[in-house]
């Protein structure tokens, strides 16, 4: 079904499509949740489920995307250029799991999970960087 979104619309439209829809759900199922758990907590249950699916949805097309355009970065081979992109992606993922457990001790779990929001709209914001043209002009030449 993606791909042939990707073909008809680019990935870049589809990625900031999906990632801002996905963003946009997320945050206002959480924050229904956040408003509603204490008159029902199975409604507040309900509304996480439903922000966790935005999320996936705003977020399943984004690793492939990202990685599509870095094996194509013309100089460095696919796979250094994928394996490099992993262990950032690594990195990353180990030091925002600690940023977020200090920012949801500093603030408010509500507030930290907002957060994840917010970063996805940032991805979305990002997908200029799969232009194939872009990643063309920011290749490598060996000499």
């Amino acid at each position: 079904f993606r791909s042939r979104l990707i073909d008809r619309h680019g990935l870049q439209s589809v990625l900031r499509t999906f990632g801002l829809i996905g963003a946009a759900g997320y945050l206002v199922c959480l924050n229904g949740a956040d408003a509603i758990h204490h008159v029902s907590t199975t409604g507040a249950l309900l509304l996480l489920c439903g922000a966790y699916g935005f999320m996936a949805l705003g977020v399943a097309a984004m690793p492939s995307g990202f990685s599509s355009a870095t094996g194509a970065i013309p100089g460095i081979p696919s796979a250094r250029a994928l394996m490099v992109v992993g262990v950032m992606m690594a990195l990353l993922n180990f030091s925002s799991r600690i940023g977020f457990a200090y920012l949801a001790q500093a603030v408010s779990l509500p507030l930290a999970l907002s957060a994840a929001g917010v970063a996805l709209i940032a991805a979305a914001a990002m997908a200029g960087v799969t232009d194939s043209d872009r990643v063309a002009a920011h290749g490598f030449t060996r000499r």
